[in-house]
């Protein structure tokens, strides 16, 4: 399961909770993605750990010029 450009959606509290249930039998993963857009929601939370600890992440920073498409 992908969340991409995860920083930007409305509700992410809301869907990231929605997605626990399907990943928790550990027949999927799940990847969140986005490019940076501040220090604000829950991609911001998840990839610095400033609230809490998110465990069982590896966390991942690919510059613009290593991505092929660009």
């Amino acid at each position: 399961m992908r969340l991409d450009e995860f920083c930007f959606v409305q509700n992410d509290r809301q869907i990231y909770a929605a997605t626990l249930p399907i990943i928790s039998k550990g027949r999927t993963t799940l990847r969140i993605a986005s490019s940076p857009f501040g220090q604000d929601g829950l991609f911001y939370e998840i990839y610095s750990e400033v609230l809490r600890p998110y465990r069982g992440y590896e966390r991942l920073q690919i510059p613009w010029w290593e991505v092929y498409a660009f």
